[in-house]
């Protein structure tokens, strides 16, 4: 986390905690008995939490340039232009593309870490992380096209719609997309494309 970003929210607890005072005041209760409470059932579960997230693997994405005039097929048509081969085609998960909003996105991969049965415990795990399924696969796969590179040892998974999803990876000298309309299981090596649950 940027230093910026510890200051952002540093002045948020603060007034979190300012704002805490003042309910206190207004109820007329002991402010240390509270503060003591409060403190001893937070304590052990922000180490849980920080030390859950300590061991998450996250790639920060910043990415420019964003086709949202182009159709899921010329999408698609794009990518393996780029020198990807088409692993397999579901038209309909292509066409449900969905067109997206800005030329520029920040997002993130946050591997998954654990095997995961279905796209409802992929959406949990990464709740459990902090996170949420960031369902833009035109902002993705223009990062693909950027940097290839990113998904050779890291596959890359992104989700849209109920049950829609790509993924983006690399199998003996060639890398591959792949765009379907299933419901499947997948394993930790897989780092699914995301956004922050909280922005900051």
């Amino acid at each position: 986390m940027a230093k910026s970003e510890v200051r952002s929210w540093a002045g948020r607890i603060a007034e979190i905690i300012c704002l805490l005072v003042k309910e206190i005041q207004k109820r007329g209760m002991d402010a240390d008995e509270v503060f003591i409470r409060v403190l001893a059932n937070a304590k052990e579960k922000i180490k849980k939490t920080i030390d859950l997230w300590l061991e998450v693997d996250v790639i920060v994405r910043v990415v420019a340039g964003i086709n949202r005039d182009c159709t899921g097929r010329e999408l698609i048509d794009t990518v393996v232009a780029s020198g990807r081969k088409l692993w397999y085609k579901d038209q309909q998960a292509v066409d449900a593309i969905p067109r997206g909003e800005g030329d520029n996105a920040k997002f993130y991969y946050v591997k998954l870490g654990k095997y995961c049965k279905s796209r409802a415990e992929v959406i949990a795990r990464l709740a459990e992380l902090g996170y949420m399924l960031f369902q833009d696969p035109k902002a993705v796969a223009e990062d693909m096209i950027q940097n290839p590179e990113l998904a050779d040892e890291n596959p890359i998974i992104c989700f849209w719609g109920d049950r829609d999803w790509a993924t983006f990876d690399r199998f003996g000298d060639g890398r591959y997309v792949n765009v379907s309309r299933s419901e499947d299981d997948w394993i930790d090596r897989w780092s699914v494309a995301c956004v922050r649950k909280y922005q900051g």
